[in-house]
């Protein structure tokens, strides 16, 4: 029987790391905000369309760690176009109301046909209430995501002020649908829907350095919402310093943003904190910035994104520091989020080590807690270590090991798992320094991939350390499409949809290969292939390949018989070819990995290639001699698939 496993297994610590390179804090010091009142002026009020009753689909982003807190809905047809009215105080405005009945909370998604220099919005729950203001200058004409707003309904006011010299009329507005949430990002949860055992960021950790940094470091951390896969999400994240202070730079994991549509719907909500340890009211300083982001640059393998947010921080926000040095095994670390949603909370514990995910194609650092965990809401929040009197900026949260049965308050057997900055801070790190990444061979991003033909190959160059060159492969009809690396190379791949959100990493094609190679199943569209070194500052050439088979399966899985357990084999299909690690034991009861090395496709549908006894040291010898492994032929093997779940 077919069975997919998701437990995260221990791999060799890598052998090699960049030299240390530090930053330190940075308080930002901005304009104080103004308290803003929506005006009382009657407003036509647009109802959204009730929401369906089927049962909602899992997303991709609450099955990786963020929590889903609402669904969009479409709304009620406009009887006429919105007007544009003159303003008592100037210039025009534009007023619209929108309802969702039995909302918790709202946001808005607006048409604008252009923007004019100075353009505003405000939003606000009720009348005359307290206005959320959102900037325009840094939009782009299109959609644009309004400011969360509690309650069923939110009044939205588009003020063009006097003097900008643009014909209200030239500019169409419409509303094309909403969030309608379940849980609000903005007060949740004072109920604590997280676990006892996280601690508010002002309660003492009993160490007077750790609370003095905790205190600094927790004004540089921000709960996200955003909208993606039709549904809404909570994240968190940090804004981090750079050479180009004050560039708002904010760092948080790829399964929360991986894409510019999703990257532009952002509002983030500052200084979200209980007003004192254990208390049950929010600090009355917290704040929300809208207005999106500019996606400065992602990886999938390393589970990390870096954005760059629209507009500015809250003044007495801290952009903080960090460290892309390798964390040592046992070293302390401090971890900052929002789980469930609630008011900022801190983790201790210490790095365990490194562990690798079946979805990502880098060694990640293993956490192991000791007081408070991470959970759903957490994800893309920091791990940080103490340097002095601060705390150090060392990994983004991607998620948790599930071989324990599930971290938890009351089971910390599992670990949290962070990217690693070692490897994303070369990535980004021209970014931070220059704004731009640097020029080379092929372009880092989807938007500058090189064409790669089916069939074709090219060569290419990891020619500084941090270098992530891209491709663009284009099908026309559904079937396997299969990328892989030669050149003898410890690469890495990752397999990306239209939008350049990942699907697939890979590290090594086979057990005796370091090159990478993916096989996956596709629909006719564009799709982008990523290739990195696995070290941090490795640099190599090399060629990669795409070629194509309108096969309809593809058995890339890991296979093994529910009544016959302790033996398994994992299968890498690509085009016509499988390879594959079996697990099973000798006669005398000891372990035993076999390799099916190159099994071709034969007429008759099944597969055979020769197969491989592999011996030598143990996976877990540290460090590990993979050059005393020897391998020895043993036979042929001979698979034969009858169906998708079933093989002999």
């Amino acid at each position: 029987m077919r069975t997919q496993l998701f437990v995260i297994g221990v791999l060799a610590m890598v052998s090699t790391s960049l030299a240390a390179q530090e930053m330190p804090s940075r308080r930002f010091e901005g304009t104080a905000a103004t308290t803003q009142y929506w005006s009382s002026a009657a407003t036509p009020v647009i109802d959204a369309a009730p929401r369906g009753t089927q049962k909602r689909a899992v997303t991709k982003e609450e099955e990786r760690g963020a929590l889903r807190v609402g669904s969009v809905v479409a709304v009620a047809s406009q009887k006429r176009a919105l007007q544009w009215s003159a303003a008592p105080e100037g210039g025009y405005v534009l007023r619209v109301a929108v309802r969702s009945r039995d909302a918790i909370g709202l946001r808005v998604r607006l048409k604008i046909s252009h923007l004019s220099p100075g353009m505003e919005l405000r939003v606000a729950a009720r009348p005359a209430a307290e206005a959320q203001m959102m900037s325009l200058a840094a939009q782009v004409a299109g959609e644009i995501w309004t400011p969360y707003t509690a309650g069923d309904t939110q009044y939205i006011e588009l003020v063009l002020p006097s003097g900008t010299h643009t014909d209200p009329s030239s500019v169409n507005v419409s509303v094309s649908g909403a969030v309608h949430f379940d849980i609000s990002p903005l007060s949740a949860h004072l109920d604590k829907a997280s676990g006892a055992c996280n601690p508010d960021v002002s309660c003492t950790s009993n160490d007077a350095a750790i609370d003095s940094a905790i205190a600094e470091r927790k004004n540089s951390v921000a709960q996200l919402n955003f909208v993606s896969d039709g549904a809404s999400f909570l994240c968190s994240g940090t804004l981090i310093n750079s050479e180009r202070f004050p560039v708002a730079y904010f760092v948080t994991a790829n399964h929360c943003i991986s894409t510019q549509a999703a990257a532009s719907t952002i509002t983030t909500f500052w200084f979200k904190e209980t007003s004192s340890c254990g208390a049950t009211a929010i600090n009355p300083l917290s704040r929300q910035i809208s207005g999106g982001a500019q996606l400065a640059f992602t990886s999938y393998n390393v589970d990390s994104t870096l954005l760059q947010l629209n507009n500015a921080p809250p003044s007495g926000a801290v952009y903080s520091g960090w460290n892309a040095a390798a964390l040592t095994v046992n070293a302390p670390i401090v971890a900052l989020s929002h789980p469930r949603g609630d008011p900022q909370k801190y983790a201790q514990g210490t790095f365990s080590r490194l562990v690798r995910t079946f979805d990502y194609a880098q060694d990640l650092y293993g956490i192991r807690y000791t007081r408070g965990v991470i959970e759903s809401g957490s994800s893309g929040s920091g791990l940080f270590t103490l340097s002095g009197n601060s705390l150090q900026l060392r990994g983004i949260l991607s998620g948790a090991t599930t071989g324990g049965g599930g971290l938890s308050c009351t089971n910390l057997q599992d670990l949290g798992v962070y990217g690693r900055l070692e490897i994303f801070y070369p990535q980004i790190k021209s970014i931070l320094e220059t704004g731009a990444l640097p020029s080379d061979d092929h372009g880092n991003t989807p938007a500058t991939a090189t064409n790669l033909a089916l069939g074709g190959v090219l060569n290419g160059s990891i020619s500084y350390a941090g270098d992530v060159d891209m491709f663009r492969v284009t099908v026309t009809q559904s079937g396997t499409l299969s990328v892989n690396s030669t050149g003898g190379n410890d690469l890495v791949g990752a397999f990306l949809d239209s939008q350049g959100s990942g699907l697939e990493g890979n590290d090594d094609i086979e057990t005796r290969n370091n090159e990478f190679g993916i096989s996956y199943k596709v629909s006719p569209g564009t799709y982008y292939v990523s290739v990195a070194h696995f070290e941090p500052a490795g640099l190599a050439t090399y060629q990669v390949h795409a070629n194509f088979s309108t096969a309809s399966d593809n058995y890339s899985d890991i296979w093994s018989t529910a009544s016959e357990s302790g033996w398994g084999i994992a299968l890498s299909h690509q085009a016509n070819l499988i390879g594959g690690a079996l697990y099973t034991y000798d006669s005398d009861g000891s372990n035993m990995w076999l390799l099916l090395s190159g099994a071709q496709k034969q007429s008759d549908g099944s597969y055979v290639g020769s197969l491989l006894r592999f011996s030598g040291p143990a996976f877990d010898t540290s460090p590990w001699p993979g050059q005393n492994v020897a391998s020895t032929p043993v036979g042929t093997m001979k698979l034969q698939f009858l169906n998708n779940q079933t093989a002999l």
